[in-house]
């Protein structure tokens, strides 16, 4: 993996037996790591990893004579001190409540919905134990689990951070069961809620020319995903109409913003779709807090103009006061933001520098 440029991860459990295959897997897949932490990372030490991925499976009611969760996190993390070894934490009670683990399947009824998991805050063990950890339900090959697990990150853009990272689960971009637009818009919205971008595709399947190579390895939307200015990114806004289009946004540093612009669940185009800048939200980022603050008064007359970069068309374009927008099903513009200024303006604090 190293001499191909890659980082090489390992997976573990931190109690009896692996997560996999239902009751049978439990038999099969053991013993795990439970009780044999320090003999255990001496091994994946010797192999060179660079990422280990912890779960939780495989014992009794009660926990038997492995220790809770928190404990089993704090020892790996112990050992791992000064390895540079990054430790994902999978499935170790970050989002429950009251002893209910809250990676329930999404309701029958509505496949997209996921309300659960957003009204619960991430455990202090979670940040101070591990650099990344599960939020959601192991990601299935399809766009209704694409959309359920980007959801659980909705409202979790403050805990994220330097060292510490939300994880909707890894990459399924080029399995076979996304289409290309939603292969595309799987990846846009991983990076601009910073989540970890793990591959879960065979890259031996795909030439470096494919499609599915272009998207993963798509610098400027990496670049998205790696920036960091004191929030990790989340939904803003659902338009309030028929098409139900989605806007999810990452502030980024030098007054700039990353937009995901979605068409996540209409059946058909979305045309004319208008992204305004003259929200709050947007507005007082993208032109600094002395500007903004000099004409919030008077915001819906300003004339803002701003830099648009679509990372997927790469091209660039200079649009005022909205983005116009067309969006295939389940289609979404990736947008970087910047340089933005307000138009016929006395005010020196809001004209372009």
């Amino acid at each position: 993996a190293h001499s191909k440029g890659l980082k090489f991860g390992w997976y573990t459990s931190g109690r009896e037996a692996a997560c996999c295959c239902g009751a049978e897997g439990f038999e099969v897949m053991k013993p795990m790591s439970g009780g044999n932490e320090e003999i255990d990372l001496e091994l994946f030490l010797e192999w060179g990893i660079d990422y280990l991925k912890v779960d939780n499976c495989g014992t009794s009611k009660g926990g038997g004579k492995f220790s809770g969760s928190s404990k089993i996190m704090r020892t790996w993390a112990d050992l791992l001190k000064g390895t540079g070894v990054v430790l994902s934490n999978s499935r170790f009670d970050c989002m429950s409540k009251k002893g209910k683990n809250y990676f329930s399947k999404p309701p029958d009824d509505d496949p997209f919905q996921n309300t659960y998991s957003n009204k619960l805050k991430t455990k202090s063990f979670c940040t101070k134990y591990s650099n990344l950890w599960r939020v959601s339900i192991d990601i299935r090959d399809a766009w209704w689990s694409v959309l359920f697990n980007s959801r659980a990150m909705i409202g979790r853009g403050k805990s994220s951070g330097p060292g510490h990272w939300n994880d909707p689960d890894m990459l399924m971009v080029g399995n076979g069961g996304l289409n290309f637009y939603e292969n595309q818009a799987h990846f846009s919205l991983w990076c601009v809620l910073s989540a970890p971008l793990l591959i879960g595709v065979d890259l031996r399947k795909h030439s470096k020319y494919s499609e599915i190579v272009k998207i993963l390895g798509n610098r400027a939307a990496i670049a998205v995903n790696q920036e960091y200015d004191d929030h990790a990114g989340d939904r803003f806004r659902v338009s309030d109409d028929q098409y139900k289009v989605e806007e999810w946004v990452k502030l980024l540093g030098n007054s700039e913003l990353a937009l995901v612009v979605l068409n996540a669940e209409y059946e058909g185009k979305v045309t004319d779709y208008e992204v305004e800048l003259h929200y709050k939200e947007y507005a007082e980022h993208l032109l600094g807090s002395k500007c903004f603050k000099k004409i919030k008064k008077k915001l819906d007359e300003a004339s803002i103009r701003c830099d648009v970069y679509n990372i997927w068309e790469d091209n660039s374009s200079t649009e005022t006061n909205t983005i116009v927008l067309t969006l295939e099903e389940h289609q979404c513009s990736f947008l970087r933001i910047s340089n933005c200024y307000v138009e016929n303006t006395d005010e020196d604090t809001c004209k372009q520098q």
